[in-house]
């Protein structure tokens, strides 16, 4: 029996499950990729299912997870990422959680070194992780709900309290900078042939020295 999901808002009507929960292998993660390289509008909530292969930070130093790396698709490969402003729904997803990620914003974006398939978590109902291990199995469960001042600092662009600040990064060049001149005195002598063993090099040196000071 095939089955099927329920979608209330549309009248209603059944949903094939594979049009509803893509993953955990990558032929099913590449049928997603290309609904969305597309421009696929969903009108349902889509679910990914996938273990946390990698850990990131971005620029915001906000944690996001790669569910998925190196996927082959038809036009090269791409990866499967789920982000968030708010860094307590990912803090919990570690390397090897089990995941299940819900939602109606699935995009592809092309900024990185390969493609991403990623979703924008803003509730905590959107994940639920569990783990499968025989010694440790738990049983699946959502992070932490969203709070009120997480939602303010996110739009205010700060970061919530107790998320250290990003570490000063060392100033740019300005644009207008001067570049460095290339060398405008007499050439310099040509380097003498060194002498044999070590010595020899450092003699060498020595006397290339003398002469470029007596040039300059």
């Amino acid at each position: 029996m095939r089955r099927s999901l329920l979608h209330h808002s549309a009248g209603h009507h059944l949903i094939p499950w594979g049009r509803f929960c893509y993953g955990p292998t990558a032929e099913s993660y590449a049928q997603l990729f290309q609904r969305c390289r597309r421009g696929e509008m969903f009108t349902h909530p889509i679910a990914v299912l996938g273990a946390v292969q990698r850990v990131n930070r971005d620029r915001q130093d906000r944690p996001y997870i790669a569910l998925a790396l190196n996927v082959p698709a038809a036009d090269g490969a791409f990866h499967v990422a789920v982000r968030s402003e708010h860094p307590t729904l990912i803090e919990p997803l570690v390397p090897g959680t089990h995941v299940l990620a819900v939602g109606a914003g699935w995009e592809v974006f092309n900024g990185g070194h390969l493609p991403q398939l990623r979703m924008w978590a803003g509730e905590h109902w959107q994940l639920a992780y569990w783990t499968a291990d025989e010694d440790q199995a738990t049983p699946p469960r959502c992070p932490p709900p969203v709070t009120a001042a997480q939602r303010g600092h996110a739009q205010a662009g700060q970061p919530a309290a107790g998320v250290p600040p990003r570490p000063e990064q060392p100033p740019a060049v300005p644009a207008d900078a001067t570049p460095a001149q290339p060398w405008q005195g007499p050439p310099l002598p040509p380097f003498p042939p060194p002498g044999p063993g070590e010595d020899g090099r450092r003699g060498a040196l020595r006397r290339w020295l003398k002469r470029a000071r007596r040039r300059a």
